[in-house]
């Protein structure tokens, strides 16, 4: 059974990283912010209630360009819209290959991330251009891996 990483709000959760992708990183940043868990004999946690969510915002980052580096085409849809031939494909239907593009790529991972925690977000400590977010104080955002 494959684990998924969830970030909940009263608005609704978000899964975070693909299936069985929790990187290390976080966790280790997680239990610096007082989450109890041993990745040796822990599996799963349920309801942590974070207060910096940057180490996922870095982690999303690096995971992305490290991936471009090794040549990994997240940020090439060409695939989308034409065949192995080279040719059109004839199934092209612009609004849901965008729609699947922008819910399911890389590339928009962080974007998607920001635009649900957005009423969570302190923008006046934030900078966009920067890719630094900072929770609001009285923000209730938890985080569950199960």
């Amino acid at each position: 059974m494959s684990k998924r990483m969830y970030l909940s709000t009263k608005d609704g959760e978000y899964q975070v990283f693909e299936n069985n992708g929790c990187p290390v990183s976080v966790i280790e940043a997680l239990i610096k912010q007082g989450l109890q868990f041993n990745p040796k004999t822990d599996e799963t946690f349920k309801g942590f209630k974070i207060n910096d969510i940057q180490p996922i915002v870095d982690e999303i980052k690096n995971e992305f360009f490290s991936k471009l580096e090794k040549g990994s085409k997240v940020a090439d849809f060409t695939s989308q819209f034409v065949n192995k031939n080279g040719e059109l494909k004839e199934d092209k239907e612009l609004y849901m290959t965008a729609y699947y593009i922008l819910n399911n790529s890389y590339l928009f991972e962080l974007y998607n991330l920001i635009q649900f925690l957005e009423p969570y977000i302190d923008f006046k400590k934030s900078s966009r251009f920067d890719d630094i977010f900072v929770l609001k104080n009285d923000a209730d955002v938890t985080i569950s891996m199960c």
